[in-house]
């Protein structure tokens, strides 16, 4: 095997050599004979290697199995599941979800709405803090639910709670400037 490397490395050299210097080239007598048997040669040595790999198998890598699969949360998911609940634990859920929506609107008209910390809750116990009738009013303390919004949810399948949230949702990013 060391035999074949240096060969091998030899005539490497030889060729980079060749193309650099091209007087090498010149100097060597390759006549047709010579580059013939270069070939057979070069195809002899081909056909050793065939016959040697013939018999053996493929070796293939080891790989790690894969990382198993992560599933990351989507904010609001857990949002999703409280306005779906139902029963008197959804009415819990849902009764969390507006006092999360109520910290969360004093803290955007604090960042955004040029509001003190004070006056921010001031604005969502009394509702002034939108245009939005429903938002305002949901978020107000006590709640204040417009009647026409009332009747309206009567004959409407959608949950009202959602329809609050949506309202809200919408009037904080009109706080937020479009963001």
């Amino acid at each position: 095997m060391r035999r074949r490397a240096l060969a091998g490395l030899i005539a490497a050299a030889l060729g980079l050599g060749m193309l650099w210097f091209g007087q090498l080239a010149n100097a060597l007598p390759l006549g047709s004979v010579a580059v013939s048997g270069i070939g057979g040669l070069t195809v002899v040595v081909g056909l050793e290697y065939l016959r040697r790999r013939r018999g053996t198998l493929r070796n293939t890598a080891d790989v790690d199995p894969p990382e198993p699969g992560y599933r990351s949360t989507v904010p609001g998911e857990d949002v999703d599941a409280d306005l779906a609940a139902g029963g008197a634990e959804g009415a819990e859920r849902r009764s969390q979800i507006r006092h999360r929506l109520r910290e969360v609107t004093a803290e955007v008209l604090v960042a955004n709405g040029g509001y003190r910390p004070e006056g921010a809750r001031q604005a969502v116990d009394d509702g002034t803090w939108t245009d939005d009738e429903v938002a305002a009013g949901y978020l107000a303390e006590p709640m204040k639910i417009p009647p026409r919004l009332q009747v309206r949810q009567l004959f409407r399948r959608r949950s009202t709670t959602r329809v609050f949230v949506r309202h809200t949702l919408d009037a904080l990013r009109e706080v937020r400037g479009g963001r």
